[in-house]
């Protein structure tokens, strides 16, 4: 695995933090929780960490997608 993911240039860091973020997005999109609920369902300890990793990936802030 580490091979492949070498070949793709990535890491499985990168790869948990993608599908936890394109996990938020879907929840932001598809529910009414609020932007902490859904930091820590996805893993977040810290809302401006969701927050930062969220806008630098999506280039929007989480707040501004779907529920707010």
């Amino acid at each position: 695995m580490r091979r492949r993911l070498a070949e793709e240039h990535t890491s499985l860091r990168e790869v948990l933090r993608d599908a936890r973020l394109y996990h938020a997005m879907a929840l932001l999109q598809t529910t009414r929780r609020p932007v902490k609920a859904i930091a820590l369902a996805c893993g977040y300890r810290s809302v401006p960490s969701f927050t930062r990793q969220f806008t630098l990936r999506f280039g929007v802030g989480p707040g501004a997608v779907g529920n707010a």
